[in-house]
């Protein structure tokens, strides 16, 4: 049975090493928690504190962040595919190098982001905020941009089939 950590201060908690696939974490005030490589596929971060976090190399399959607060976070090398960041809170989050196939940005708010490197192949960004999101060499093939609103650097970045 997957562990509950809903609304729990976890500050600065080290979670390193760990297995927490399907754990629930909604409400939780995770700022500056480390996450560096753990399995945290299915876990549900549902209107989570993760300002300043560590999720670099992560297993975030199917992960659900909807209403997150990601700010400065850190996703580099995280596999976030089929993950909801439904209006999740993206502002400043770096996401080099990331695996984010099929995602759910819908509504979200990568504003100064940095997706560089990243593979958002069939990822969903309507409606989301991509202002000043550095996406230099990002996969974007069949990604839905439709609606999305702010001027990204697409430099180099992988396009066919986007829709805009």
């Amino acid at each position: 049975m997957p562990v509950s950590f809903a609304n729990a201060d976890l500050r600065g908690r080290d979670f390193r090493g760990q297995d927490l696939a399907g754990a629930d974490f909604s409400g939780a005030n995770l700022m500056q928690a480390r996450f560096s490589g753990v399995k945290l596929s299915n876990a549900v971060f549902r209107g989570a504190i993760l300002v300043e976090c560590f999720l670099d190399g992560a297993d975030l399959t199917h992960a659900d962040f909807t209403d997150a607060n990601l700010e400065f976070a850190v996703l580099g090398g995280a596999d976030v595919s089929g993950a909801l960041f439904t209006r999740a809170d993206l502002n400043r989050c770096n996401l080099v190098g990331t695996r984010a196939h099929g995602a759910d940005f819908r509504g979200a708010n990568l504003l100064y982001s940095r997706p560089g490197n990243a593979d958002f192949q069939g990822a969903d960004f309507r409606e989301a905020n991509l202002d000043r999101a550095i996406m230099r060499r990002a996969n974007l093939s069949g990604a839905d941009l439709r609606g999305a609103h702010g001027k990204p650097n697409l430099e180099n970045a992988k396009l066919d089939g986007m829709l805009r």
